[in-house]
């Protein structure tokens, strides 16, 4: 047999053929599953660390109260591409932020829905059949800070520029319950860009997004204000104890002198590497205000500042009700055995 006859060594084309088809596979990875897993492999500057801390505290403060004042449309969209059906659930309103993002309103018309905030309290509103508004919900403006979903909703779009699923990127910087694991500068489509990741400690926080052990990181701007272009969570657990991850990207659009405007958040739940929920909310049609500030308090629906003035009772004050009855019926029962006992 002739050695030399036998090719041990791959040709350079087929070296180039398996380099080809190796990088492609690399990409496709770095594509599906790539920005999700994208925190453990960023270093820890710390002198960018203390930029960031310094720099963007300031400019995200700024970003806040300029984001206000202003009238658009929302369509708040959910997807499930895991589901056979391809079911997608769409909530469409119209939102309202007055200047300084203490008065915000959301009217929805299928059916006649009003969400509003003030500096008092916060309430959500439905139409009757014969025309006038009721009580669906009512909080005190302590109780929480976005207490009706659709405000939720709507207001997820402009928390995304500073924010990493709804938690605020300063939050990261004063808590406790984070620590940074990640601080790095890099170029991308010939700008600079930070990537900056947290691990949550162990959380007294009864939030669902704090796990401790969660990974959190944020692909930022330092030349727009540091807003946050992307941003993503790792290594956390749904209630059924399954691992899953947020990726989450932001579009921007300048409006009314401001050149980071967020119009458009969406975010992806991936679970076993595949996406199984996409959320989706987008602003349209940004315009001047042409709502009043009194359409944030109760009076101008004809309702009183209280819920009894409504005439008709919140869930909580009804559920005090019934709780109330049993206990006095309870109490009555008591008695009357009691009495059975102890005879004429």
């Amino acid at each position: 047999m002739n050695l030399q006859s036998i090719q041990i060594l791959p040709t350079k084309r087929t070296l180039l053929k398996l380099g080809v088809i190796f990088a492609f596979f690399a990409f496709r990875h770095y594509e599906a599953a790539g920005d999700e897993f994208f925190a453990r492999s960023v270093g820890l500057d710390h002198d960018l660390l203390n930029r960031v801390r310094g720099e963007a505290t300031d400019a995200w403060h700024t970003l806040q109260q300029e984001l206000a004042g202003f009238e658009a449309n929302v369509i708040h969209s959910t997807k499930y591409p895991a589901e056979d059906t391809g079911s997608n659930k769409i909530r469409e309103s119209k939102f309202v932020v007055f200047p300084g993002r203490q008065l915000m309103l959301a009217y929805s018309e299928r059916p006649t829905e009003v969400d509003a905030s003030n500096e008092h309290n916060a309430f959500s509103l439905r139409k009757s059949s014969v025309g006038d508004f009721y009580i669906k919900r009512f909080t005190r403006a302590t109780d929480s800070k976005y207490p009706t979903k659709r405000l939720l909703y709507n207001m997820s779009v402009l928390e995304a520029a500073y924010s990493i699923w709804g938690i605020p990127l300063e939050e990261f910087f004063v808590s406790e319950t984070f620590k940074p694991v990640g601080a790095e500068l890099r170029q991308e489509s010939g700008r600079d860009v930070v990537t900056i990741a947290f691990e949550c400690l162990e959380s007294k926080n009864t939030s669902p997004k704090k796990q401790p052990g969660g990974i959190y990181w944020a692909v930022l701007l330092p030349e727009s204000k540091w807003e946050v272009i992307r941003s993503g969570v790792e290594n956390v657990q749904d209630m059924r104890g399954n691992e899953f991850f947020v990726r989450e990207k932001n579009t921007y659009k300048p409006w009314n002198g401001i050149d980071v405007f967020p119009v458009e958040t969406r975010r992806e739940f991936i679970e076993k590497e595949k996406v199984t929920e996409i959320v989706i909310a987008k602003l349209q049609e940004l315009r001047s205000i042409t709502h009043t500030e009194e359409e944030c308090y109760l009076p101008y629906y004809g309702l009183g500042d209280t819920l009894m003035d409504s005439g008709r009772a919140s869930s909580s004050h009804k559920i005090s009700i019934v709780i109330t009855g049993v206990i006095c019926l309870v109490l009555a029962i008591l008695v009357w055995r009691k009495s059975r006992l102890m005879g004429p």
